[in-house]
């Protein structure tokens, strides 16, 4: 076999490596943070899609990992990485079968819906798998690409969850991601909180009509120690900071 490199300069190249002892010091950034602002972490693995840093994530303190796919759902559970949440839609049958297989099989999976017809599949398979799907209503806060309107359309959503029995409402998602890439911290500051309020505001429309929201997760990387203290938020989606984004140096 192979000698094992001694350097990275006898490394084949291209060559992904990460730094370990930076890695490390990310990973505990965050958490203590979290800790001290009172919200849990769910970290978006998206970012780095490897099961061995999503255990040193759960081992710092991390509620579980989010993720982007089913396969990377499948992924993760596969590993025995538990408190998953998948943040992106599936309206495809194949897609929610396989979703609720995981759960099916004994693993961790809650679900982000921002559709009815997402809402009646998912309760059509779990019926028919015999399993509960816990659900976050996925609330559009100003990036158009997903998800309900904040307010009554979210409400409307979460009646529809109500009316089948397979599916638990446990909260809200939202992600400014617009936010998230604003130059200066102030302005930073100001999108985010302008654009999180409205999530907050759904989250208590939700409550005090009877429903369970009691999560919250959103925010990133680059609204970390922002979305951290809005009253309200419950967990942080950050994931690019383990591995970092010069983009993230760009904007300060």
């Amino acid at each position: 076999s192979a000698a094992m490199p001694e350097t990275k300069h006898d490394l084949p190249t291209p060559a992904l490596v990460l730094d370990l002892d930076r890695f490390e010091a990310n990973v505990a950034k965050l958490a203590d943070h979290a800790r001290a602002a009172g919200v849990g972490v769910r970290p978006h693995a998206k970012t780095h899609k490897c099961p061995e840093i999503a255990r040193r994530q759960l081992a710092a303190g991390a509620l579980g990992v989010s993720v982007a796919t089913v396969p990377e759902a499948e992924a993760m559970a596969a590993a025995g990485i538990t408190g998953l949440l998948l943040t992106s839609p599936i309206v495809e049958p194949t897609k929610i079968a396989r979703a609720v297989k995981i759960v099916a099989d004994g693993g961790s999976l809650m679900l982000a819906v921002g559709h009815v017809r997402e809402v009646e599949l998912l309760a059509e398979a779990c019926a028919s798998s015999g399993v509960t799907m816990d659900l976050l209503i996925d609330v559009d806060v100003g990036d158009h690409r997903t998800g309900v309107a904040p307010g009554e359309a979210a409400l409307d959503l979460a009646r529809e969850i109500a009316k089948r029995k397979p599916l638990r409402l446990r909260g809200v998602q939202a992600y400014s991601g617009s936010a998230s890439h604003t130059v200066g911290f102030a302005e930073r500051e100001a999108r985010s909180r302008e654009q999180m309020g409205r999530a907050v505001e759904t989250q208590r429309l939700l409550e005090k009509n009877g429903f369970d929201a009691a999560i919250l997760s959103g925010g990133s990387t680059g609204t970390y120690n922002i979305d951290s203290a809005i009253d309200g938020v419950t967990e942080l989606q950050c994931g690019s900071y383990v591995v970092m984004d010069v983009d993230y140096r760009r904007i300060g």
